[in-house]
């Protein structure tokens, strides 16, 4: 009986361009103290040029979370050898699209990877006061 080893690497294979394909999205989010932060980008992948970043906040219970202030803070990531402070961060305000979405455009230099910082002020009151600010990390790879 000849065994059909290959089947694992081809499965796998396609699992890695279907994830491609769709590009990012991390709109599962991560859970930052109560609150769920998503994000998702158009076009997806990002790409070189003007992006839409889409936020999505959830409280606990899944609920969208309205009434907040949420900044986005974009930078490409240095490469190893250069000073960080030569690359300089892009503070843009989001705007509230329903639903406890936000969004923001966001042009994008050159290809390679980025960080953005996502900070939510005043999250519809349910931040505690010794945590105005909430903060989700994510990476994107411009293409």
């Amino acid at each position: 009986m000849k065994k059909k080893f290959w089947i694992v690497p081809a499965l796998l294979g396609v699992v890695l361009v279907v994830l491609y394909a769709f590009g990012y999205d991390q709109s599962d989010g991560q859970w930052v103290g109560d609150l769920k932060i998503g994000l998702v980008t158009t076009p997806s992948p990002p790409k070189v040029g003007q992006n839409t970043l889409r936020v999505t906040l959830r409280d606990r219970s899944g609920a969208p979370v309205t009434g907040a202030r949420v900044v986005f803070y974009t930078f490409d990531v240095p490469p190893a050898y250069q000073i960080p402070q030569e690359y300089p961060v892009v503070e843009t305000e989001g705007t509230p699209a329903g639903e406890g979405v936000y969004t923001v455009e966001a042009h994008l230099k050159k290809p390679g990877p980025y960080k953005v910082a996502v900070k939510v002020h005043g999250a519809g009151g349910r931040q505690s006061p010794d945590r105005p600010v909430t903060t989700a990390w994510f990476t994107l790879e411009v293409k």
